[in-house]
């Protein structure tokens, strides 16, 4: 049972050791002289009640700003830019319930996004089963998505969606240590949590991107 999960994983060590990060800093323009869309993308709020040992709205924040980046289809604006003018909303979560306080000029910003992590649940799949024995868990995860256009006067809502994902933690990865195995360590990312957490990264990021282009076109 354990070669099952032992092939997988050597292939994302060796996929691993072939990527490279790209360090470049991002430019505004397309190498064809087209300007990408500029996107102000504030860091993930955290209403999960995850009891992980790191701060999940930092490595989410950082990760999803990195493949963005990575991408590159978008132009992200520094949050520190922009940040000290809603401190109130983002502190009272306004952005989920409303975004009328939108209404005002943004020079350097077209588009805002905010990410909200509502869910980060490690539960055993079988409820009933002695948690001393082997014991499979399911890692829940949600995550609230909200894209504003603010190119014109008036605000328009282009994504708002909740994001659900179950990723399964067979019982031979459920001891792992996450007080030394966290993100930044390079074998974290190979580990069902670290797994999951790039899934959802992914799925957020390709979530922004598809509708900013798409609502870029028109």
């Amino acid at each position: 049972m354990l070669k099952k999960w032992i092939s997988p994983l050597l292939l994302i060590i060796i996929c691993a050791a072939c990527n490279k990060e790209n360090n470049e800093p991002q430019v505004a323009f397309h190498d064809n002289g087209m300007k990408k869309p500029r996107v102000a993308l504030f860091d993930m709020l955290d209403n999960s009640e995850a009891s992980l040992p790191w701060n999940l709205a930092d490595e989410f924040s950082n990760d999803i700003s990195t493949q963005i980046t990575k991408i590159d289809k978008l132009f992200l604006v520094k949050q520190d830019e922009i940040a000290w003018q809603y401190p109130l909303q983002l502190e009272k979560l306004i952005p989920f319930r409303d975004h009328s306080w939108l209404q005002e000029n943004h020079p350097n910003v077209e588009y805002i996004a905010f990410i909200e992590l509502i869910e980060h649940d490690i539960v055993p799949r079988n409820p009933d089963q002695n948690l001393r024995s082997k014991t499979s868990f399911n890692l829940n995860i949600s995550a609230r998505l909200k894209v504003i256009d603010v190119r014109d006067d008036i605000p328009k809502v282009i994504l708002q969606e909740i994001i659900t994902q179950s990723h399964y933690i067979p019982w031979q990865f459920s001891s792992i240590n996450y007080n030394k195995t966290r993100p930044g360590k390079t074998i974290y990312n190979m580990t069902p949590i670290g797994l999951a957490h790039g899934k959802l990264t992914q799925s957020i990021s390709k979530r922004i991107e598809d509708y900013i282009l798409l609502a870029n076109t028109r």
